[in-house]
């Protein structure tokens, strides 16, 4: 009995001067402000640049690796009003709504992939919530011989319901490039096997690259 407890103890010690092990699978982030809504990147503080860029109504970050100066994703908001609730006595009196489009951005090769999500704020004063939301998809944001197929995403309240103060959006696409055995650069069938891409070919020589993608984002007004 003596020989157990003191294994017991033993392993109770090793627990509490290796906390590391036991917390190693906990992903570090870091909350940013874009325009009005806060994104939740999961990166830690110290590990990554920020770099901020802002023109009207829109605002864009890109999260750079601090060592390698690797761009990791980028993230965008733009604010509108809400063109349905304007200039109505209901709308002066009690708050205003406005649309909310937030995208993150990747790019894989040749093809810049961006999952967005639109929704409606209500603000009245410092009391805001989200409403609705509007829609939820996937944009070619590059130009080129590719396109998306097989997308879907979707958005749903953290909380549950609507309305709501938090939201998260995820999404899958498989991305498809179309190149051929002498295209060079981005489009060149050795740089697309490079970053992920699985290559097959026609009987006419045209060669698809394919590669599947995912994107997912927590937003909140707080």
């Amino acid at each position: 009995m003596k020989s157990v407890s003191f294994l017991l103890a033993v392993l109770l010690l090793v627990s509490l001067i290796t906390p590391g092990v036991v917390g190693a699978e906990v992903k570090s982030e870091t909350k940013v402000k874009l325009k009005d809504l806060n994104v939740t990147i999961p990166y830690d503080r110290s590990d990554i640049e920020l770099k901020r860029s802002e023109k009207g109504d829109t605002v864009e970050i890109k999260v750079l690796d601090k060592k390698s100066g690797e761009l990791l994703t980028t993230y965008g908001e733009s604010v509108k009003p809400d063109p349905s609730q304007q200039n109505t006595d209901a709308t002066l009196s009690s708050g205003t709504y406005t649309i909310h489009t937030i995208y993150e951005e990747r790019e894989d090769g040749p093809a810049v992939s961006r999952l967005y999500t639109v929704m409606r704020v209500y603000s009245s004063g410092s009391f805001r919530q989200i409403n609705e939301i509007l829609d939820t998809y996937w944009q070619e944001a590059s130009s080129g011989t590719w396109e998306h197929d097989n997308e879907h995403s979707s958005t749903i309240s953290t909380s549950g319901s609507f309305p709501a103060t938090e939201i998260e959006t995820s999404g899958t696409a498989t991305v498809v490039v179309e190149t051929t055995h002498s295209a060079g650069g981005e489009f060149s069938i050795e740089f697309l096997e490079s970053v992920g891409f699985s290559i097959s070919s026609s009987s006419e020589g045209t060669y698809f690259a394919r590669k599947s993608i995912n994107l997912g984002y927590r937003y909140s007004l707080y």
